[in-house]
């Protein structure tokens, strides 16, 4: 396998309690849809090896009501993290930013800022918001897609302010 592949698996936590760098990936709530969606992303990662969806689906069905019952066992977080004061969700924010810009290659960056957006929008429905609509995702990705083209302006001004934030880091 060419590369890691993290989920957080929320057992009595919601996406907005989960703190950086766990926040950075993509989490499933410990329920019967987010573990379906779950099950079926590691089935895809087999490639060659993935079940048929047929043979998923039935598969999952049988055995989700063992799990929901051990599920139901699980010892849940007595003592929750205080929410996030709007300083620290900025600056988080600011990281994960960072992290984007400065550590990941080009071709990485679509499905990880994509994911990023996805998970923002997830811990946002613990407030209420309304999920990611398909147009939206569908959108960033043809943008992203056409921005790291070469001799795109935008991949070009990224190219430029990362050299200059890589000279700076080196000089202090």
């Amino acid at each position: 396998m060419d590369k890691s592949l993290v989920c957080p698996y929320l057992v009595g936590l919601d996406h907005a309690e989960l703190r950086f760098p766990l926040a950075m990936f993509q989490a499933a709530l410990a329920n019967k849809s987010e573990t379906n969606r779950l099950v079926h992303t590691i089935n895809k990662s087999l490639v060659g090896n993935a079940l048929p969806q047929e043979q998923l689906n039935e598969t999952f069905e049988l055995w989700w009501p063992k799990l929901e019952e051990k599920l139901s066992m699980a010892p849940i977080p007595s003592e929750l993290p205080e929410p996030q004061s709007e300083k620290e969700m900025l600056h988080e924010l600011v990281t994960l930013i960072r992290y984007q810009v400065l550590e990941r290659r080009p071709e990485d960056r679509i499905s990880e800022f994509i994911a990023l957006v996805k998970g923002l929008f997830q811990g946002l429905q613990g407030f209420g918001a309304p999920p990611l609509p398909p147009q939206l995702e569908d959108a960033l990705r043809t943008s992203m897609v056409a921005a790291m083209k070469p001799g795109s302006e935008l991949i070009e001004d990224l190219h430029n302010k990362t050299r200059d934030i890589r000279l700076k880091m080196l000089k202090h």
